[in-house]
């Protein structure tokens, strides 16, 4: 087969007026700095457009846009029976039974209705609570595996907590559980929606030739997977609320070595957003990509 280079050069020109579907945003901030009212109306469809999958219950929103998770896998019972969704012990503000599903079924989930939904934005909330669960089931995993071993490793065996296990190995095998489900869902919605992970955001605190005190705002996870994430994150952004109230998006990173965003119009900026009304978060954001792009435009086709 003879090959011309025309035939197989790409058209990769952004339009950035819209969303690329199919990516994933990280969206990082302190308790209480709005992030998971920022993305509940994170669509052009509003909460319509919002699915959450809420893995710490803490979800307020006027409309029903979240699935309550509270396990990686399905629980069984003394029997080995899967529990049902019902009765896996979460109740509503009434005190009524409400389901529950694992991240795992959640995942069924997405796959089997998002098609049809109409949702344009699937939120996790939040990957820092997903990876706890990873790495705790990664640790059970590879001591089970140990058992097997005719000569097994005793530090292993007798491991309480990820921190026991030799080479960071929980640490590692639990990172690679959340990319999977990360990449499954990505998957699902890579044709019409883009995927939000929201994780809290903590103060790192190191010493520099014993002498400098660095503090560091990032991600309340590992910093692997903070990294991991990082790097293939189409946008990240910073939440925070300032002295005066006022809602602020800060998409300049949270390091030195993650950048904020490869969307250009966002680069190293921050905006001002509210709550509710025609300043939401994600008219803010999709108002100041068109206008850059209304620009670029205008100087393309100017003589």
């Amino acid at each position: 087969m003879k090959y011309q280079l025309k035939d197989y050069l790409a058209n990769t020109k952004p339009d950035w007026s819209k969303l690329s579907p199919g990516t994933y945003w990280m969206a990082v901030g302190f308790e209480k700095s709005g992030k998971t009212t920022a993305f509940s109306t994170f669509s052009p469809k509003g909460e319509d457009g919002v699915l959450f999958l809420d893995l710490e219950q803490g979800v307020r929103t006027d409309k029903a846009i979240s699935v309550q998770i509270n396990s990686l896998n399905p629980p069984h019972d003394d029997n080995g029976n899967v529990i049902l969704p019902i009765n896996r012990g979460l109740k509503d503000s009434n005190g009524d039974p409400i389901p529950a599903l694992s991240m795992a079924e959640a995942v069924e989930l997405v796959e089997q209705t998002w098609k049809d939904s109409g949702k344009t934005t699937l939120v996790i909330d939040t990957v820092d609570k997903l990876n706890l669960w990873c790495v705790e089931a990664a640790m059970h995993e590879i001591i089970a595996e140990e058992k097997t071993r005719k000569q097994p490793n005793l530090q292993i065996l007798h491991a309480v907590s990820p921190e026991d296990i030799p080479y960071a190995g929980a640490y590692i095998r639990g990172r690679e559980k959340v990319m999977n489900v990360v990449n499954m869902l990505l998957d699902i919605i890579k044709d019409n929606g883009i995927l939000i992970l929201i994780s809290h955001l903590k103060k790192s605190v190191s010493i520099t030739d014993g002498r400098d005190v660095v503090v560091k705002r990032v991600p309340a996870m590992p910093e692997g997977l903070a990294s991991r994430l990082g790097y293939n994150a189409e946008a990240i952004v910073t939440l925070e609320v300032d002295q005066a109230g006022k809602h602020i998006a800060d998409f300049r990173g949270y390091s030195e070595v993650i950048m904020g965003t490869r969307i250009e119009p966002l680069h190293g900026r921050k905006f001002i957003w509210d709550k509710s009304g025609n300043n939401t978060l994600y008219n803010v954001i999709m108002n100041a990509c068109q206008r850059f792009q209304e620009r670029k435009d205008a100087t393309a086709t100017s003589p």
